[in-house]
């Protein structure tokens, strides 16, 4: 079958998301990805994120409590937290019965600049008169991403002959050496297989994008590669905040 856009577009309005619609028609999905079609047809779709990237939340309490946090699919871990009688949230909703206002502050962002912007927005409550409920610092992104150290990242390393084996095949520790700075050199032993990109190339291309969003999405590989070779954060330091100043406002 030859897919044209409307028929990807029939295929995508039969999936509330991404990860559905590919799983459900990889050919259609293909087609829609090789074409750039994907913007346009999933329009209608819900965005999540994933171990990688994450989005910023808040409920807000009429109290004038307010606790700050990061995910990667909010819709799960407002559920979640329903469950989880020592969550900070469902305590304070218990204690006082009052139900918050949940809101949704950026879009899911590569996982770097999540916790930064978590850091930053717990900051800004605090300034602006605002009781934090948050008992840990923030930037946390779970647990088990906290347990790895240098060490623990380079033993896994040794494991693959290249950077993109070692991505694609234990990409938890890949990306919690990417946030502390460990990947050049725990990745020394890897031989370069891909000579396509240079660093200065990666650079030069990531100046053509306004985001890590449109980045990501508009060129994949020098994106990836970015990843890879832990260089992401110099690449993008020129790109605009995910949550602009207005977001910030208290309501």
């Amino acid at each position: 079958m030859k897919w044209t856009i409307e028929k990807c577009w029939e295929e995508s309005l039969k999936c509330k998301t991404r990860k559905d619609f590919e799983l459900q028609n990889k050919c259609a999905y293909g087609a829609a990805q090789k074409h750039k079609w994907l913007n346009d047809i999933c329009s209608h779709m819900k965005r999540f994120g994933n171990k990688l990237y994450r989005c910023i939340y808040v409920y807000e309490f009429s109290d004038n409590c307010v606790y700050v946090g990061l995910t990667y699919n909010i819709e799960k871990r407002n559920e979640s937290r329903k469950r989880q009688i020592n969550d900070t949230v469902t305590k304070h909703i218990k204690n006082t019965n009052i139900q918050p206002i949940l809101k949704q502050l950026s879009e899911y962002v590569y996982v770097d600049i999540a916790a930064t912007l978590e850091n930053d927005l717990i900051e800004f409550y605090k300034n602006n008169g605002w009781n934090v409920l948050n008992k840990a610092i923030g930037g946390a992104i779970g647990c088990s991403e906290r347990r790895w150290t240098k060490e623990l990242c380079h033993k896994e390393a040794l494991k693959y002959k290249t950077r993109q084996e070692f991505y694609d095949n234990s990409n938890k520790v890949h990306s919690a050496a990417c946030r502390y700075g460990w990947l050049n050199d725990i990745c020394s032993h890897m031989i370069i297989v891909n000579k396509h990109w240079t660093i200065d190339e990666v650079k030069l291309e990531a100046l053509k994008y306004k985001t890590r969003g449109e980045f990501g999405i508009k060129n994949k590989a020098a994106y990836n590669w970015a990843i890879r070779h832990g260089i992401l954060n110099e690449a993008c330091s020129h790109m605009q905040s995910a949550i602009g100043n207005n977001q910030y406002e208290k309501h």
